[in-house]
Parts: C-alpha cells; sequence; structure tokens
C-alpha cells in the first residue's frame, strides 16, 4: 500500500503487513509527523468472484492440529524510513520501508533564504552626526586657542591687506634702566585714511640688526578695535633687555600686511 504524509504529502510504498488488519501509529521521515494509518480496505471484487463465479472446491483435509506458534507482540508506531543503503537484501516485515513513487524522482528539496542584514540607517546616521560635532568642536577649539588671524597664518592663508597706517610720532627712546637693563620705548599711532570704518589689529615689533634678521620682538596691543573713517589712535609701548645688536626697528600689523 502506498502511505502519504499529511503534513509534507511525501509518499511512502509500504507493504500491507507492516501496517497490519488493525492500523498502526506511523511516522514521515521527511518532517517526523506522526499519524494513525487506517487498514488497507479489502478488494470485495476479489472477494466476490471467490464466492460466485468460482465453482465450488471441496475443502481441503484439515490440517493437523500443531502447538500455536508464539504471537510476537506488534509495535505501536511504526516509523517510516529510506530505503537501505544496499540495495537487493531481503528487508524484515516488521519495518517499514519508504521509497519515491518513480524511480527518476529525489527527494523534496528545500529551499534554503540567506537573509541579508539590513543595515541600520538610523545608526549610520548617528555616527556620521558625532563625526561631523567632534570636526566643528576641533575647528572652535583651535581658532580659541590661537585666534584666527595666527590660525589663518598657520594654515599659510594670506589675508586681505589692512588699509591702515603706522605712523611714528616720536623717535623711538632707547636707554639704560637703574637696573642695568636695556630698554625701548616707542610710541606711534594707527590712521585710518580710508572712507569706511576699519578693524584694527594688533602689532608686531621687530628688532632687526645689521644684516636684517630679527633679533627680538613683542606685541603691541591695538589701543582701539576700530577706526572710524579718517580717524586715527595713539598707541605707546616698551620693551626691556633689548639685545646690543639691535639696530633696526619694524612694526607691522599682525596677520595681514599693513604700512
Amino acid at each position: 500500500m502506498i502511505l502519504s504524509c499529511p503534513a509534507c504529502n511525501t509518499r511512502y510504498l509500504v507493504p500491507d503487513a507492516a501496517v497490519g488488519s488493525s492500523g498502526r501509529q506511523v511516522r514521515c521521515a521527511s518532517c517526523r509527523h506522526s499519524w494513525f494509518q487506517d487498514p488497507p480496505a479489502l478488494d470485495l471484487a476479489e472477494g466476490a468472484a471467490g464466492s460466485f463465479g468460482a465453482p465450488d472446491v471441496p475443502p481441503a483435509a484439515a490440517p493437523v492440529a500443531s502447538a500455536p506458534a508464539p504471537v510476537q507482540a506488534a509495535p505501536d508506531r511504526v516509523d517510516l524510513a529510506p530505503p537501505p543503503a544496499a540495495p537487493g537484501k531481503d528487508v524484515p516485515e516488521n519495518e517499514v520501508q519508504a521509497r519515491y513513487d518513480g524511480p527518476d524522482e529525489v527527494a523534496p528539496i528545500h529551499d534554503i533564504v540567506v537573509a541579508r542584514p539590513r543595515r541600520n540607517t538610523a545608526k549610520l546616521l548617528t555616527i556620521a552626526s558625532v563625526i561631523v560635532a567632534l570636526v566643528l568642536l576641533a575647528a572652535i577649539g583651535a581658532v580659541v586657542a590661537v585666534g584666527t588671524d595666527k590660525l589663518a597664518e598657520r594654515l599659510g592663508i594670506v589675508p586681505a591687506p589692512v588699509p591702515l597706517v603706522i605712523e611714528m610720532t616720536n623717535k623711538p627712546d632707547r636707554r639704560e634702566t637703574a637696573s642695568g637693563n636695556e630698554l625701548l620705548a616707542v610710541t606711534g599711532r594707527i590712521v585710518n585714511p580710508t572712507d569706511r570704518p576699519q578693524t584694527v589689529r594688533d602689532i608686531r615689533a621687530e628688532l632687526r640688526d645689521t644684516s636684517g634678521r630679527t633679533v627680538y620682538s613683542w606685541t603691541i596691543t591695538r589701543p582701539v578695535p576700530q577706526l572710524a573713517p579718517g580717524a586715527s589712535a595713539e598707541f605707546d609701548s616698551a620693551a626691556v633687555d633689548i639685545p646690543r645688536g639691535a639696530k633696526n626697528l619694524h612694526l607691522s600689523f599682525i596677520g595681514a600686511t599693513g604700512n
């Protein structure tokens, strides 16, 4: 008889004796589903032919009674299994072996779907935002630490020329203090010759030797942050411990080209 698994529809060819006349619990070898298999139905046509169409045959002599053979208890469940590896060997009757319906058929192959990992867009955006924020914080820290003028100078960015003029109102006064230190006093003014307000920058004062090399320098703080059109502002500064080799004084705006 042919058994068909109600769960996966896998079909098996088994002998009638494996199920028996009262039915038996069986299990599918493919999906491991168990069910109760009813006994095979009797062929009524064959029974009818034996009762009405065949001639009467005298009953055979009754066999000599012999000792009844021991009855083995049938197992409660029969597992449907694939056919044995070595063909041609006899299969015990108390085992149910399975095969597919046709010699050209193969076992069903279940498609394996490999799930691709989904990209977490929100996580990627968060990481990118954090990186941008760190870069901006680093840039702001650099500007605060060194200032816009010095940062531009270090990056090699040449700012626009400052349209302001530095004028010396008095000759630099160089003298020796009571403690024996060399002192240089510088006075002058910054003039805005344009018709627009101009931002005032700090002044760098450099003392150079006769070869033009800078031997001493200091910063003169700007007297005002901004000059109105045509206005001017006075400044004065002094430096101590001036090297004796310093001969020339050079003044310029820090961070930009000036006069």
